[in-house]
């Protein structure tokens, strides 16, 4: 028969990291579920820890490295189950992560999109900030613009899970796939933070400035994406700006020079941003 979840978790190097990720999953009081493990291109011993967990609910597949987003459309394509989840290798669910949604389910039997909350932690356990909820007196593209909006703490039914993919870039990428289909529907939001995060040293985004063609691929998806929203000259802007900010303080914080920092500025499509935003940027990464 096939599951109720199917629940995709990418991962590239994090054997030491992905047992806490599978043991949550196993936890869950709904045991309805099967788990696909999209391992992309790891040289550790990935394989070996993922097969340790005899359990027949886990699947485990290969591919060359491709990175995140070409891992969980290939979970995608794989995925039996009703409804799909989504899991990084270095994160972790609360044992009553899909018993959430399956009671929401029940309550609101024509939703196709539900949505929890995630707590953010340090690796000392402390906690580093938590996701907002949101409120039916907002629209949710500018929800998801302004606030965390990532696919960990959802669970979306397959024909709209399925219907789009998620854009090959390496940052930004969750939040176009859920724009492409809010045009379409609209999240159920249970008031439950049951994701936990990992905050740490070796997250993927703190080295987003190295890749320069990426940043303006990652600008040119938001612009389409944002295409057709009514509101979008009044949030483009705003947050491309907000997004090469927070890629250029984590270069600085990582030791980049600010004249590397430049550098890479000036290989920016900043067509539409105001280039008196250079001026702030300067201010912001040296504190002048």
């Amino acid at each position: 028969m096939e599951p109720k979840f199917s629940i995709i978790l990418p991962t590239y190097n994090r054997a030491h990291l992905i047992s806490t990720a599978i043991e949550s999953v196993i936890a869950q009081s709904i045991t309805d579920w099967e788990l696909i493990v999209i391992d992309d291109g790891s040289t550790d011993n990935t394989k070996e820890i993922v097969f340790s967990f005899h359990d027949s609910r886990i699947m485990y597949g290969h591919q060359e490295n491709k990175g995140r987003s070409i891992a969980r459309n290939a979970g995608l394509h794989n995925a039996r189950g009703t409804w799909i989840c989504f899991l990084d290798s270095d994160d972790w669910y609360l044992e009553d992560h899909l018993e959430a949604f399956e009671v929401s389910m029940k309550e609101n039997p024509q939703a196709t999109i539900f949505k929890t909350g995630v707590t953010f932690e340090k690796e000392d356990g402390s906690i580093l900030s938590e996701s907002n909820f949101y409120s039916s007196t907002n629209d949710q593209i500018p929800f998801i613009l302004k606030n965390y909006a990532g696919v960990l703490d959802l669970c979306i039914h397959h024909t709209l899970a399925k219907s789009n993919g998620f854009p090959n870039i390496k940052s930004w990428e969750d939040k176009a796939y859920l724009i492409s289909m809010l045009y379409r529907a609209h999240w159920v939001q249970i008031e439950l933070r049951t994701v936990e995060a990992l905050e740490h040293g070796e997250k993927d985004t703190l080295s987003l400035h190295e890749d320069v063609k990426d940043i303006n691929k990652t600008l040119k998806i938001m612009e389409q994406y944002l295409a057709n929203v009514s509101f979008r000259d009044l949030h483009l802007g705003p947050i491309q700006q907000d997004y090469l900010l927070a890629i250029m303080i984590n270069a600085k914080e990582m030791g980049v020079d600010y004249s590397i920092i430049r550098s890479i500025l000036k290989l920016v499509n900043v067509r539409i941003l105001p280039m008196t935003l250079v001026r702030y940027w300067k201010v912001a990464l040296l504190g002048l």
